[in-house]
């Protein structure tokens, strides 16, 4: 059982580790793309 439980840490650990690099990238660019609305929308309001 114990080396079970080990196993299943083990790929939990490999899983939790990678950085997935798609889900990043497209959040930060739409972080950005709103950033720069509001700022462009607080420049137009003023």
């Amino acid at each position: 059982m114990n080396e079970q439980t080990n196993e299943h840490s083990k790929k939990m650990q490999n899983i939790l580790q990678q950085r997935p690099t798609f889900l990043v990238r497209w959040g930060n660019t739409l972080l950005l793309i709103l950033l720069l609305l509001l700022a462009a929308a607080w420049l137009a309001w003023t």
